[in-house]
């Protein structure tokens, strides 16, 4: 049984890893900062969807040491500043806990990132890139909560992806993901 403290340990456990990082922080602030500025990705980056109200680029991989498993990371950005508050980003990341409680396979973790940019500060998701940099095919269909992942011996795997309405239970479970403890902070000074 999936429990909402296994979820969230995961993105406490990784995130040193995460930050130790500096191309793959340089890499999400990046994304944030272009997703928001321009509704595109940097050059650096790898597409792997864009939606109507954000898009999701690949940032690198990291090793788990629990697992010893490389793990592809993916930065989901919103287009509009407006629409990354606190409250909506913890909605958002309450919806993939609560997906993780009822066994319906999110990304292996999920995270809150805060990145300073010329916009003002946006929040955003770092989590697992169920596609490993599009080495796996996802079948999609628009506006639904799941996909599948076309394994490499070609057996499909339906994997949750994304909460249409989340609701305000999951606003409270994913509040927890913005305190300092668990959110990763990204601040650059280049300009784009």
């Amino acid at each position: 049984m999936n429990t909402a403290e296994e979820y969230y340990k995961r993105i406490i456990r990784l995130k040193p890893i995460i930050e130790a990082n500096p191309e793959i922080l340089r890499k999400a602030w990046s994304t944030i900062a272009f997703m928001t500025m321009y509704r595109m990705f940097p050059k650096d980056v790898v597409p792997l969807g864009m939606g109507r109200i954000h898009g999701v680029g690949g940032i690198g991989k990291i090793l788990d040491p629990l697992t010893n498993q490389e793990m592809y990371l993916a930065v989901r950005a919103n287009h509009n500043t407006y629409y990354q508050t606190p409250e909506m980003l913890a909605e958002q990341i309450g919806a993939y806990e609560t997906a993780f409680e009822a066994e319906q396979d999110p990304p292996y973790f999920i995270g809150a990132i805060k990145a300073e940019t010329e916009a003002g500060i946006i929040y955003s998701m770092i989590m697992e890139d169920i596609s490993q940099a599009k080495r796996l095919p996802l079948q999609e269909r628009p506006d639904d909560d799941f996909c599948e992942v076309v394994l490499e011996t070609g057996i499909l795997q339906r994997r949750f992806i994304d909460q249409s309405l989340p609701t305000d239970s999951d606003c409270e479970r994913g509040m927890k993901y913005l305190e300092d403890i668990a959110r990763i902070d990204v601040r650059f000074k280049k300009k784009l």
